[in-house]
């Protein structure tokens, strides 16, 4: 009986020791985020929620979202999701038209942008943009791959 008193008691201790490590925050104390690699550095994060050197003139986001989640994959590669105020009707146009006045040329042949994902180039690079309507906002994905 008493071994497996013990027994239990070490399986909770272990138990609580693994959900403690799982619960932990990636955020570091300076705003940034880690990205999972232990020895990967810390970017430092913008109060828009984007990387400090995300190119914002070269691939301008629609701004006043929330940025849900960013991964960098090196200097010219990104995946950024957000979630706007408005429909995707709304919203998406938007953000189309702050890649094509960076430049961007729209490759997609939908007259109605909110319906499909929408595909851009800028010389070699490429954005795609999708959506989601969720009540009264709108989810924005990115993919951005730098030239």
């Amino acid at each position: 009986m008493k071994r497996r008193f013990v027994a239990a008691v070490a399986g909770v201790v272990l138990g609580l020791g693994a959900v403690t490590a799982c619960t932990g925050s990636d955020e570091s104390s300076d705003g940034g985020t880690a990205s999972g690699d232990p020895g990967a550095p810390v970017a430092t994060m913008n109060a828009d929620g984007l990387p400090a050197d995300y190119p914002r003139d070269q691939a301008p986001l629609v701004t006043g979202g929330e940025v849900t989640s960013v991964e960098a994959h090196g200097a010219k590669s990104y995946d950024v999701t957000m979630l706007v105020d408005g429909a995707p009707a709304e919203v998406v146009p938007k953000a189309v038209d702050l890649l094509t006045g960076a430049g961007w040329t729209v490759q997609t042949g939908t007259s109605d942008p909110a319906e499909a994902a929408q595909v851009l180039r800028d010389g070699k690079g490429l954005a795609i943009i999708t959506n989601s309507a969720k009540e009264d906002q709108t989810s924005l994905s990115y993919t951005i791959k730098l030239p």
